[in-house]
């Protein structure tokens, strides 16, 4: 069963089999995937899952986002407003579709 809350956790990685990853502040004041890098904005009631993917440049302490996040609702970056929602995601199949289609591809020259 699809939960469209985030409680923290790398969305993307969650999808695939395996271990669940905590997100982590990056210096930009991003959430971002410390393997996939895919990138979530916000806190509090709602997170955006951002199209562009982060650069694995973290805040030292290391700041993680299960601390912070708990029970935010998931929602697609607007096309128009980088700071805006664009809805919320119904499925996992619609996530995935997100993920594929409009999210930058992951950097495949990493380690």
């Amino acid at each position: 069963m699809f939960d469209s809350y985030n409680d923290g956790e790398c969305p993307q990685c969650k999808l695939a089999p395996g271990p669940a990853v905590a997100m982590e502040l990056n210096r930009e004041d991003h959430w971002e995937c410390p393997v996939c890098h895919l990138q979530m904005l916000g806190s509090g009631g709602q997170v955006l899952i951002l199209r562009e993917r982060g650069s694995g440049n973290f805040k030292e302490p290391r700041v993680l986002a299960p601390h912070s996040i708990v029970g935010a609702f998931m929602c697609r970056q607007s096309t128009e407003d980088p700071w805006g929602s664009g809805g919320y995601f119904r499925s996992a199949e619609d996530l995935r579709t997100f993920l594929e289609q409009e999210v930058d591809a992951p950097d495949s020259t990493e380690d």
